[in-house]
């Protein structure tokens, strides 16, 4: 009876040590940063490149949605967690819904080092320096690219998802669409507008582009990579991206922290950010309806969409 316990129950040692990683990396880094920031007061005055001021750039409190990005993080590390001590039909459940894969997981502590080598870039070099201005885009980049890695790789996985074990391990689908797809999609989202607000200090302060004419090309990259999303996630992305809300609210909630702290009703700049907050918003309820609204029409996954569809 032991044997067939262990057998019918057994366990992946690599995707545990993974997932055990993942979590005590995220959390690792949370606790090395808090400590260090709560130490050195100076450093919230550098946490905005207030020394390459633009007129895109948030105000301070905007960054507090650092805050949200970090908790859906370690809410889905915890999902992932409990599916190590719970089995259906004798095996754990990370073995039957097989969406959080060990590739993903090692993809996630790859970000976590590279969040740290952030912080210590930023801590240590807060003059932005030609140096630390281009280090900081490269890791931003690079954060970026892990996220979108994870993400490719979750909605590979969950494509594959036979519809029998979908309809039995429902709740769990929810929990994966809900914390790890929602949460990596806005941790990306945010990540996009990070890179081009550093790349928009960069060609003011170092290629010398006059600041207004810089952002207007900022926004105007901006307005095309909204466009191009959900032109993307109404078409080919359908079937994947359709619970995926995080991306727009994050933009918005960018674009109107901005609008607020910045808004001159004589500046282009800030014409331009209101016009396109209003152009993100409609494109969001335009998402929502579609999203409740219709049914999948692609036809190529409806094995995991058909129990939310």
């Amino acid at each position: 009876m032991t044997r067939e316990l262990t057998m019918s129950g057994q366990q992946d040692a690599l995707y545990i040590v993974l997932a055990v990683l993942a979590m005590g990396s995220f959390v690792g880094l949370q606790v090395f940063s808090g400590v260090v920031m709560s130490r050195d007061k100076e450093f919230w005055n550098n946490t905005d490149f207030n020394s390459t001021e633009t007129e895109i750039n948030p105000p301070g409190w905007a960054f507090s949605i650092w805050f949200l990005i970090y908790v859906w993080q370690f809410a889905w590390l915890t999902y992932v967690l409990t599916t190590l001590c719970r089995q259906v039909d004798g095996r754990p459940i990370y073995q039957r819904l097989c969406v959080v894969c060990k590739p993903l997981l090692a993809v996630f502590i790859v970000n976590q080092f590279l969040s740290l080598v952030f912080f210590v870039i930023t801590y240590s070099e807060p003059d932005n320096t030609l140096h630390s201005m281009l280090s900081v885009f490269s890791l931003v980049f690079s954060l970026w690219v892990t996220v979108i890695l994870c993400l490719v790789l979750y909605h590979t996985k969950m494509a594959a998802v036979p519809s029998s074990i979908a309809q039995t391990l429902r709740s769990d689908i929810i929990c994966l669409i809900v914390l790890v797809q929602n949460g990596l999609a806005i941790y990306a989202s945010w990540l996009t507008l990070a890179d081009m607000l550093v790349l928009n200090s960069f060609v003011v302060y170092y290629i010398g582009v006059p600041m207004t004419t810089a952002s207007i090309m900022t926004l105007t990259i901006l307005t095309l990579v909204v466009l191009l999303y959900f032109t993307l996630e109404m078409t080919c992305w359908r079937d994947y991206t359709r619970y995926t809300f995080t991306t727009y609210p994050t933009v918005m909630w960018g674009l109107t922290a901005t609008t607020i702290e910045r808004w001159d009703p004589e500046s282009p700049v800030a014409i331009f950010e209101l016009v396109l907050l209003v152009v993100v918003s409609i494109l969001f309820f335009a998402k929502i309806g579609v999203a409740f609204g219709t049914r999948t029409t692609n036809g190529k996954h409806k094995s995991y969409l058909t129990i939310y569809s």
